[in-house]
């Protein structure tokens, strides 16, 4: 018989976040009894009518002759890199228990088919069935639709969080009867959050948030480790901003990129500092609840690429005579730099490497 996956898939994990339902859900039963409990939590969630499609379609495809399982498979709530890693961590276990070569993919929007190419790289894609829930003529206005979306977690701190920055930059600047200077930091603000946005940072940023409130919560150090990153973090951007300026403001004439190597040269170690205290902070944590090493190698690379940007920032900024240092000077950091960062990373992957070996061995 012919073997065939349909596969629901809840990219936000409201099923976990809001049911307590742990994935992957396989077989018939399993998913009904999921879909009830989402039903009771919020029967409004559009991934409960998603599982009860894929019931249906599971009926459908074993009349046909096919041997076929359903399975519902989550992201995590925060989506991003880490609701996608999810799935294809849970796909992996899933084709190890029912070994299928094709799968119909079940959705009910864009953003869960957001996972099809994790989906497609491990199994044939035959179809892809998106449910679209049928609503009362009164419930389809516009005010019922917009209500609905803006009472969605994701697209609220999208919308919401912008503008309300925004109206409160405003009326600062106004309390301080600054509005000429409103503009320039609102302007500041939406380029930056664009920046953010576009280059995948927000996501990054969110599972920063979401890691912070959860250590803090499980009482772990890493709490404390990652407020004192951000403090740090702070301390660097100031420290450099400030030389930045002052050579800036200087009669002497610097180039921008220059100055952007007066920023790198000036905050590069305490931006380390709050790499390393953040790093550090996860290490204390897996050591005391006796989890593996991971990222033992990680404070040695962060430390070899610190070396090579210090060593080469202040070569260039020798070679153009903005710091009262002898090129000649100026290049043995540079080459010095570069050396130990070699034999830093060298001692970093060597230390890993005897971490993972003893490990192995104590299994």
């Amino acid at each position: 018989m012919r073997k065939l996956l349909i596969l629901c898939v809840d990219r936000d994990d409201d099923l976990g976040y809001k049911a307590g339902v742990k994935t992957p859900v396989i077989g018939f039963e399993k998913n009904r009894e999921a879909a009830i409990a989402l039903a009771l939590k919020d029967p409004e969630d559009s991934d409960l009518n998603t599982i009860f499609g894929g019931l249906k379609l599971y009926e459908e495809m074993r009349l046909r002759g096919y041997d076929v399982e359903i399975v519902t498979i989550a992201g995590d709530h925060t989506r991003g890199v880490s609701a996608d890693q999810k799935i294809a961590k849970e796909l992996d276990e899933i084709l190890r228990i029912f070994p299928a070569e094709r799968t119909i993919v079940v959705t009910d929007g864009a953003d869960d088919e957001l996972v099809l190419p994790i989906i497609g790289s491990r199994l044939k894609i035959d179809a892809v069935r998106r449910i679209v829930v049928k609503q009362a003529q009164n419930l389809e206005s516009a005010y019922y639709q917009i209500k609905q979306l803006l009472n969605d977690p994701g697209v609220s701190r999208v919308f919401f969080i912008p503008i309300g920055i925004t109206l409160l930059i405003y009326a600062i600047s106004l309390l301080f009867n600054k509005p000429e200077g409103a503009v320039i930091l609102i302007f500041a603000f939406i380029g930056l959050y664009f920046l953010l946005r576009g280059l995948g940072l927000s996501d990054s940023l969110n599972s920063f948030y979401i890691s912070l409130k959860r250590s803090f919560f499980e009482g772990k150090v890493t709490f404390v480790t990652y407020i004192s990153a951000v403090i740090v973090g702070i301390i660097a951007t100031i420290q450099g901003f400030v030389a930045l300026w002052y050579y800036y403001t200087s009669p002497t004439i610097v180039g921008y990129f220059n100055l952007l190597m007066i920023f790198l040269n000036s905050s590069i170690w305490w931006f380390t500092a709050a790499v390393l205290l953040s790093i550090f902070g996860k290490l204390i944590d897996d050591f005391i609840e006796k989890k593996e090493l991971k990222g033992l190698s990680l404070p040695f690379f962060v430390i070899s690429a610190s070396l090579i940007l210090w060593g080469g920032s202040t070569y260039m900024l020798s070679l153009n005579e903005i710091f009262e240092i002898e090129r000649r000077v100026a290049l043995q950091y540079l080459s010095l730099s570069i050396v130990i960062s070699i034999f830093i990373s060298i001692l970093g992957i060597w230390l890993s490497g005897q971490t993972k070996k003893e490990r192995a061995e104590s299994v």
